[in-house]
């Protein structure tokens, strides 16, 4: 079994970052192979709707999405972490997940993919990005997983400051509890139970 942790934070080492390796850590120690994608220093064009994809399969441009749609193919479990940015995700997952446009026309899904959300902010904007985040991996068949609780679509982590995630003790509990559901989950579903 194998879970892809995807931050998709503009900055590396930031508190996304850190909350996602948290995440996989549990995984690895549940059993799972992992591996850590930051978007930081991709490059993911934005849509640009030419409707190439429709007909060709393929988008125009040569980019990191494809790279990344690969190993979400490749995996298990996708756990996809955004800082908020004004509210909601930020413009890199943005952009990728206006560019599932060609993922879709290749007629490939998340189906029996086990998904899961996470939204890093200072005080607002959580219950919107875990939305657009699950929304994302939803219309593409994943099964999400999450640790309940309000809002129930993932896991919200408060921090402002760039290492304040790794002082927040109730949060690393809980992407460590998101990481083992992650786990279970994907074995059931790898097991057909």
């Amino acid at each position: 079994m194998h879970i892809l942790g995807i931050s998709a934070s503009p900055r590396s080492g930031g508190n996304t970052d850190f909350i996602i390796k948290e995440v996989l850590k549990s995984a690895k120690e549940s059993g799972a192979s992992t591996e850590f994608l930051s978007m930081a220093n991709k490059t993911v064009h934005p849509c640009k709707a030419c409707e190439y994809c429709a007909e060709h399969k393929e988008c125009t441009y040569d980019d990191d999405a494809e790279l990344i749609f690969d190993k979400m193919m490749d995996a298990d479990g996708i756990v996809i972490g955004s800082p908020v940015y004004f509210g909601n995700i930020a413009a890199p997952l943005k952009a990728l997940i206006d560019r599932e446009r060609v993922f879709w026309h290749q007629e490939k899904t998340f189906d029996g993919k086990v998904g899961a959300a996470v939204a890093v902010a200072w005080k607002w904007g959580h219950f919107p990005t875990l939305a657009s985040i699950s929304g994302f991996l939803l219309t593409n068949k994943a099964v999400l997983t999450s640790i309940g609780g309000i809002p129930g679509l993932g896991l919200m982590v408060y921090a402002d400051e760039m290492g304040e995630a790794a002082e927040n003790l109730e949060s690393i509990d809980e992407a460590h509890e998101l990481g083992k559901r992650i786990v279970a989950l994907a074995s059931k579903i790898g097991d057909g139970t």
